[in-house]
């Protein structure tokens, strides 16, 4: 019992330092990417976003830790000055008040209601209490500094958005690795590492100072809007991912372009870069690119997610038909049989029965014969679906073809039910 204590604590610990890298990496990017007249100002910030996450993953007795640590990132990030030192503690303690507030608000509304209502009243919630924190503090900031006006409220209330929109679509993709179960084939892995690929080496080409002439070419021939429309491309290979790898494709797909993005509109280079903006515009419309992005493709792998459970409930309740031949020892199925297990469409008896319960393979092999006792009497096991689970199956022969050159068996697999048992 003593160990178990131990264990659990390590993993408590490192999930608290994990998260704290996490949220300090962060920081030092956003840090970087700052308001080109205002050094004081970040186009976006992401620690807002990470701060929701780990918040939403961590049951709420975790909370203290968690504004502890984040708090001490945030003051250590700051300027220290001495006699500054405990309004630099307060202000980086107030910096986490929104997310804790974000998060408290979402985990109690997830609880009754349905996800795209989650998703929306997060980002209705979101900018709403963004945009409380970011006025209460021009107002008392205000009237310390006469400096402070409108558009460093319009700035920060974006760069809070943006941060939380970005990090919290991506961070919440990353942490569901359970998706890459689905590559269960070459020709799946080849596929999403070519998508994978052309995402980064499309973002890459579009938002880098790379083929300048190309650019420079479309802007004088067909205006500066179709590079802009370029940006969309990176989009595509996104949905892609999300299809193949659903939570985790978007999470890793915005982490790439988001990566790109952020490192080459801070130099300088990339399509939102046109004449004739303010100084501060163009980073602006990359916060916003990344943003719009983030919230689209949560709910593009929602709707994903939704429509392959509603296809899986439909397939389970269904019937799958089988063609044994009995002298090959293959076995044929219909398709619909890859959207509850992972078995193949065509296999051979001795794969199938990998996934079938021990104690029933020797009354399949009887049953999967000529000669059998069982024809015309259905018979049950278990067989491992995806995830892990286990379905209760129950297999009936319907059809026995006695041909001397080529005997065969029609059968179908009926699934009944999910056990809980886990054999």
């Amino acid at each position: 019992m003593i160990g178990l204590v131990k264990i659990s604590s390590h993993i408590r610990w490192f999930t608290f330092l994990s998260w704290t890298l996490i949220y300090f990496i962060s920081a030092v990017i956003s840090k970087e990417v700052q308001v080109p007249y205002d050094e004081s100002l970040v186009v976006v910030w992401f620690p807002a976003g990470v701060s929701i996450v780990a918040f939403l993953l961590s049951p709420v007795r975790s909370w203290p830790a968690f504004l502890f640590l984040f708090s001490l990132v945030n003051w250590y990030l700051e300027p220290f000055n001495v006699a500054t030192s405990v309004m630099s503690m307060v202000s980086a303690i107030s910096l986490l008040i929104s997310p804790l507030l974000i998060a408290s608000i979402v985990r109690y509304l997830a609880q009754y209601q349905s996800p795209l209502n989650t998703i929306i009243t997060w980002i209705v919630i979101s900018a709403v209490i963004c945009a409380i924190d970011n006025w209460l503090s021009v107002l008392l900031l205000g009237s310390l500094d006469e400096k402070i006006i409108l558009d460093d409220f319009l700035t920060s209330w974006l760069a809070d958005m943006s941060g939380i929109y970005f990090a919290v679509a991506m961070l919440l993709g990353l942490v569901q690795p359970q998706s890459l179960k689905q590559l269960n084939s070459i020709k799946k892995i080849l596929l999403t590492l070519c998508w994978l690929m052309l995402l980064a080496i499309s973002s890459w080409l579009i938002f880098s100072d790379q083929m300048t002439g190309v650019k420079g070419y479309i802007n004088y021939h067909y205006g500066s809007a179709l590079n802009i429309i370029l940006a969309c491309i990176p989009i595509i290979f996104i949905i892609l991912l999300i299809l193949f790898l659903q939570d985790f494709g978007r999470g890793i797909g915005l982490l790439v372009l988001g990566t790109i993005v952020i490192f080459y509109s801070e130099q300088g280079y990339g399509p939102f870069f046109l004449p004739g903006l303010l100084r501060e515009e163009p980073l602006l419309l990359a916060q916003t690119y990344l943003s719009v992005i983030a919230i689209f493709m949560l709910l593009l792998s929602l709707l994903a997610a939704s429509q392959v459970e509603r296809t899986s409930k439909r397939a389970s309740k269904s019937l799958i038909r089988y063609q044994l031949f009995i002298q090959e020892d293959k076995i044929k199925f219909d398709p619909q049989i890859k959207l509850i297990t992972s078995l193949p469409v065509k296999s051979d008896i001795h794969h199938i029965l990998k996934a079938i319960e021990i104690s029933a393979h020797e009354i399949l092999k009887e049953h999967w014969s000529l000669v059998s006792s069982y024809h015309g009497m259905p018979v049950s096991f278990q067989l491992k679906g995806l995830d892990g689970e286990w379905l209760n199956v129950r297999d009936r022969i319907l059809i026995t073809i006695a041909d001397k050159i080529n005997p065969m068996l029609l059968g179908e697999w009926e699934i009944l039910s999910k056990t809980k048992v886990d054999l």
